[in-house]
């Protein structure tokens, strides 16, 4: 027969493994709860990063920002301005103008390197020549030149070409040499803008930076790989992509490659862990 306290010990003992097993559970269930909000939580600082150092790298002219030629790097990004000025051609006379030659003359401001001028149209790049330089400094940067290039206008006609250009010391567009030309165009030079792109003199420069060194002057813990797609082939920087968790942003970019020519250029950001 089992008395009062028999059953008193029975009850505890009972209550206790209930408690125990509440316990197990909670825990069970508290720690599947929080494992995938850590691990989601891991995948959005991931995509912070990888957003972070794509505005860093492709969306910023750096510290300094020509410090591409600087003995005091603080910040290597990317980013250069690429200059365009537009140049509206209507014929006046009902003559046809084929392969005939017509010119700008255009306040550059320091912004053109003398090997980076190119002109447009569409497409096509046209036959150009630089004439009547201003380079006070003689520094290689233009402060005013005459733009020359031969182009087509039907009879009545008209087109837009645009000009660009860039202060990058490593590109080298191939120039022509012309006489001078009669035409029967009006000519109109509409105001510059600039866009921030890519420029070849960074591209090599940040290639020349130890990884260990730009990831410090990023400002980034984890693995990054830095990729340029083009048509001609890819440019890229960083480490050998090994993470099984990985985050990619891209953007759209104008690229004035080595030969002075105008591409348009997708921006990939890569970062792992």
């Amino acid at each position: 027969m089992i008395g009062k306290k028999g059953f008193n010990q029975i009850d505890l003992a009972f209550a206790v493994v209930i408690i125990v097993f509440m316990v197990s559970l909670s825990l069970f269930y508290v720690t599947n709860f929080f494992r995938p909000n850590i691990s989601q939580m891991k995948s959005s600082e991931i995509r912070f990063l990888s957003r972070g150092l794509s505005a860093t790298v492709f969306g910023d002219l750096g510290v300094p920002e020509e410090w591409q030629w600087s003995d005091n790097i603080v910040k290597p990004s990317l980013g250069s301005y690429i200059y365009m000025v537009s140049v509206y051609l209507e014929e006046y006379n009902g003559t046809d103008n084929n392969n005939v030659f017509d010119f700008v003359y255009l306040k550059t401001n320091e912004n053109a390197y003398n090997s980076t001028i190119i002109v447009y149209d569409g497409n096509e790049t046209l036959p150009t020549e630089l004439k009547d330089k201003v380079d006070s400094d003689d520094d290689g940067f233009l402060e005013e030149v005459n733009v020359t290039f031969q182009v087509s206008v039907p009879a009545h006609g008209n087109k837009t070409l645009y000009i660009y250009y860039s202060r990058d010391n490593e590109t080298s567009v191939s120039y022509s040499s012309f006489s001078e030309e009669n035409n029967t165009l009006n000519t109109t030079v509409l105001s510059e803008e600039k866009t921030l792109g890519l420029t070849v003199s960074k591209l090599n420069a940040l290639q020349s930076i130890p990884l260990i060194e730009s990831r410090d002057k990023f400002g980034i813990c984890y693995p990054f790989k830095l990729k340029i797609k083009r048509t001609n082939g890819n440019w890229e920087y960083g480490y050998n992509l090994t993470g099984k968790e990985v985050s990619v942003t891209k953007r759209m970019m104008l690229f004035q490659n080595s030969t002075g020519h105008i591409e348009n250029v997708e921006a990939l950001t890569y970062v792992w862990r």
